[in-house]
């Protein structure tokens, strides 16, 4: 039963693609890296699969952690390349343990770590895209970058 009106309802995306130009929408949002939020199952998932570590250490209300979430982490090459890792955001407030054992005191921080949970590399503050993919590159690469920590000292 029709109550007369002829509106085709909301525009569809097809519909507001064609009125902007395509060029302006993209098909589907930018995709990103995909996170597991819990560190023990992280870890159980990369012992088993072989795979480093990518932990992205956070904070809420931080500006430069949001910027890298939905800059750096959504690049299309740091997102392919994520696949070789298990990616894991930890969230500092809720995690304290995880930040003092990898002693994470700033943030955003990523911290790479060997499949067996030994560290590998750090990269702190606000990293661009590009910067990003060079230090992945050279994680997957192999061990030359490893970081070892003794009490509160970074060795290199």
């Amino acid at each position: 039963v029709s109550a007369g009106c002829d509106c085709p309802g909301p525009p569809s995306l097809a519909m507001l693609r064609e009125a902007r130009g395509a060029q302006d929408m993209p098909e589907t949002p930018p995709a990103a890296v995909r996170f597991v939020d819990d560190f023990d199952s992280g870890l159980e998932q990369a012992l088993r699969d072989g795979k480093p570590l990518l932990l992205f250490f956070h904070v809420r209300d931080c500006v430069y952690c949001s910027q890298m979430l939905n800059e750096t982490l959504r690049d299309p090459q740091v997102v392919r390349l994520a696949e070789r890792f298990v990616c894991i955001r930890i969230e500092a407030d809720a995690s304290r343990a995880v930040c003092r054992r990898f002693h994470v005191e700033a943030f955003p921080t990523v911290q790479f770590v060997s499949p067996r949970g030994m560290p590998l590399s750090r990269l702190l503050g606000k990293i661009d895209a590009e910067a990003f993919v060079s230090q992945m590159e050279a994680v997957l690469r192999g061990p030359q970058n490893r970081s070892v920590y003794r009490g509160d000292l970074i060795l290199r």
